[in-house]
């Protein structure tokens, strides 16, 4: 089993090594005089920065994550989304209990409100995939000029 894995794991390094598997995936970037790896960079760079600006700001970085990457960046919106969903859910998940001690919460306010917000986010999230992605992104990017 271990020889297996061994053997996939090499073809797999093997495949990454191929200049023409490089040059593909470049290709379908969109950007044909960039590297494969210039995307990932920019985009941590990007997202270190604006984690600064949010916690600034005082908004939530999937806030600013969507409209952001997805005018910005070559990568399909639908993807984007579904990851300022986990930014947003992982900034209120580490907020959460330093907030509940310092009283600045209430857990008996919070309840009621996240019940009513996980069924517009289901209701949105439907209006969002009914969209056009062009009216999507206006959308989107007149929400971070009102920010």
């Amino acid at each position: 089993m271990m020889e297996g894995i061994m053997a996939k794991a090499s073809m797999l390094l093997e495949l990454a090594n191929n200049s023409q598997v490089a040059h593909a995936v470049t290709e379908a970037s969109g950007t044909p005089g960039m590297p494969w790896w210039a995307w990932p960079l920019i985009l941590f760079v990007t997202t270190f920065a604006m984690g600064i600006v949010a916690v600034m700001a005082g908004v939530g970085g999937g806030v600013l994550f969507v409209p952001i990457v997805g005018s910005f960046f070559p990568f399909n919106l639908d993807f984007v989304r579904g990851a300022g969903l986990i930014v947003a859910l992982a900034g209120a998940l580490a907020a959460g209990p330093g907030l509940l001690k310092a009283n600045l919460a209430n857990l008996r306010l919070a309840l009621p409100v996240a019940l009513i917000a996980s069924i517009f986010s289901i209701v949105g999230a439907f209006l969002g995939l009914a969209l056009p992605d062009n009216i999507l992104q206006i959308c989107l990017g007149i929400t971070i000029t009102l920010i």
